[in-house]
């Protein structure tokens, strides 16, 4: 059954930084926003989706993760700030909560219904539908999933796949091999060593980046493999004309205009020494530091560019990009923040004019959702 939840929110001031911050979230439930590349607000930014669980629930290994079978969806009004329930018996998971994603024209709420199955939500009626599928982003003009397929399937499977956005028409685009074929140091993995993953559509539409993972099944809690670096690659909408774009050490996302990719890498990639957050351009030129000091974690760019939010075990970072500055803007203080995957990410993301940074942080003992105003 839901949780009875009014609205919930309190504002404070950081005791380090100085800053207001708005604690959205104060119920007994751990409250999720998607992914720092997954947008919370609604098209009209009149509603934030999330995702909650209780604590005592979400207990079932899966991976390095902590599920639950009884995730909870809930809209949070941006003016009243008062809760709707949406949905029960979701999918949820200590990372990326139920997966909770907008269709682009603000009809409707996607989440993960469970490992295997897609939900929906009509804002209008709030009659939930369920369908067989994946999806890890949502095209822009609202019609395609874009997901994965990765071990255990066998390789006959594996690679990058579309599917209507009704959950009709799946079908594989690009084989894990076509990517390995292009990949600079496949010379020091097998093919079999690789997972495809993180496929991110373009801002137009246009196109798709995604990522690999080496020898990834074979660590605890790691996603590089010290002495091999991992890389990026880029297609078109439908899956061709696939390239090598970057090696790279985790974490990427689209620049806001489309015109080039953010990612995090070391300074010595072979030691992964030296954290820092690199931009290249699309066609592959032109990689540059966005600045030259240790920062590394889900670094996502303002709508104006000139503000990256990004994380570390100390608190929220923003770099001011123009003026090669960066500050810690709210800190997690000393009361234990678990950041593994078992634990709570913070996943900075910025609102579509760039005026508030939404986080979950877990220094009140629980994942809750907390606003910065800009």
């Amino acid at each position: 059954m839901f949780e009875h939840r009014d609205a919930e929110k309190t504002i404070f001031q950081d005791p380090v930084t100085g800053r207001e911050i708005w604690r959205l979230t104060n119920g007994p439930l751990d409250d999720r926003h998607t992914y720092f590349d997954v947008f919370p607000w609604s098209p009209d930014g009149r509603h934030i989706v999330f995702s909650s669980a209780r604590p005592e629930d979400t207990t079932v290994p899966l991976g390095d993760l902590l599920t639950t079978q009884h995730g909870q969806i809930y809209l949070m009004d941006t003016e009243t700030f008062a809760f709707e329930k949406l949905a029960d018996g979701a999918f949820f998971d200590t990372h990326t909560g139920s997966f909770t994603a907008w269709h682009p024209t603000g009809q409707g709420v996607f989440f993960r219904y469970s490992p295997r199955e897609i939900g929906y939500v009509d804002i209008d009626t709030k009659e939930v539908s369920r369908f067989p599928g994946q999806m890890r982003q949502i095209s822009p003009d609202g019609t395609t999933f874009v997901y994965t397929v990765t071990p255990p399937a066998p390789m006959a499977e594996r690679g990058v796949y579309l599917m209507d956005i009704d959950g009709s028409n799946a079908r594989r685009v690009i084989t894990t091999k076509e990517i390995y074929d292009l990949t600079p140091n496949r010379d020091q993995f097998t093919l079999d060593d690789i997972r495809t993953g993180n496929t991110k559509w373009s801002p137009d539409g246009e196109h798709i980046l995604l990522t690999i993972w080496i020898k990834l099944d074979l660590q605890a809690r790691k996603y590089s493999e010290k002495g091999i670096r991992r890389s990026l690659y880029i297609c078109d909408k439908d899956g061709g004309n696939l390239r090598w774009l970057s090696y790279t050490g985790h974490h990427h996302s689209w620049l806001p205009d489309g015109s080039g990719v953010m990612f995090c890498e070391w300074l010595d990639p072979i030691a992964q020494t030296g954290p820092r957050v690199y931009l290249v351009d699309f066609d592959g030129c032109n990689r540059r530091l966005l600045i030259d000091d240790d920062l590394g974690g889900h670094p996502g760019m303002d709508p104006t560019m000139k503000r990256v939010a990004t994380w570390d075990e100390k608190g929220v970072i923003v770099v001011d990009v123009d003026a090669q500055k960066l500050g810690y803007v709210a800190i997690f203080g000393p009361s234990g923040f678990d950041m593994s995957h078992e634990g709570c990410h913070p996943h900075p993301i910025w609102s579509a004019d760039g005026s508030q940074l939404l986080y979950n942080d877990a220094q009140f003992g629980r994942s809750q959702l907390c606003l910065m105003p800009f």
